[in-house]
């Protein structure tokens, strides 16, 4: 299902130069999780979510932890 509207797990950590492995853990410690996952498990982000991203990824060149960028993104 590759649409041009969706960024796939690869697509997005080359943009960012993140291992997908990293986009796995965020996910699965309900910090950043995919907008929309398909009936094979494979991954998609949208590109407001490329944004969110953008902010976890300089808040963590902040050493600010994840704890606090999580519960940031739940109040915003």
């Amino acid at each position: 299902m590759k649409d041009s509207r969706y960024f796939t797990p690869a697509e997005l950590a080359k943009l960012f130069g993140i291992s997908k492995q990293l986009l796995l853990y965020y996910d699965k410690n309900d910090i950043f999780s995919p907008e929309f996952v398909d009936e094979n498990g494979y991954r998609f982000y949208v590109l407001s979510q490329y944004f969110t991203l953008q902010i976890i990824i300089s808040l963590r060149k902040l050493n600010v932890s994840l704890k606090e960028i999580k519960a940031y993104l739940k109040s915003k």
